[in-house]
């Protein structure tokens, strides 16, 4: 034989052996494998039955004791929001914005106004423990800020001198009409 044909007859024996042991451990193992859980995860409960023959009229007693693993799910179905969090990154981005020099300062008294208001919708839909309707809202204005903030902070300074915007001014216009 040569030793190609030797390497790959026992390639082939060692790959079986692995199927085997696999099957015969994982597959046809009729108890579930252990599950290593803190100590207060661990519920057994035992269970008592007793029944009478009547031919003795004497009673069998048999006791069956179940153990049942339990993964921990416990608030599984609590949902924590990250507003908070949120508004911690938006006022950090709002500084480094400025110490950049990625913002004019009319654009950070702007983003702070809106950054207030933020926090106190945040404050107030949370106090209402966040009914889906005022959450919506705040989900999208949220995204709205961060929309503005990021076209602001990347339009270069050379092109925010260029488009500033038109002022309104303070006089009523009439129209007249003939």
């Amino acid at each position: 034989m040569t030793n190609d044909l030797r390497v790959w007859l026992l390639t082939g024996s060692l790959l079986l052996i692995f199927v085997g042991v696999v099957y015969f451990l994982v597959i046809r193992r009729k108890k579930p494998l252990p599950l290593k859980l803190p100590p207060g995860e661990l519920k057994t409960t035992s269970q008592t039955k007793v029944q009478k023959t009547p031919e003795t009229n004497s009673g069998s007693t048999s006791t069956t004791t179940t153990v049942t693993r339990g993964v921990g799910f416990k608030n599984a179905n609590k949902v924590e929001f990250k507003y908070k969090e949120r508004i911690k990154n938006f006022e950090e981005q709002l500084v480094m914005g400025k110490q950049k020099g990625w913002l004019t300062d009319q654009e950070i008294l702007e983003f702070r106004e809106k950054l207030d208001v933020l926090i106190d919708l945040e404050k107030t839909v949370s106090g209402k423990d966040y009914p889906k309707a005022d959450l919506d809202k705040m989900e999208k204005m949220f995204t709205l800020y961060n929309e503005q903030f990021h076209k602001a902070a990347t339009t270069p300074m050379a092109k925010k001198s260029v488009q500033k915007k038109p002022t309104k001014s303070s006089k009523p216009t009439s129209k007249t009409t003939k």
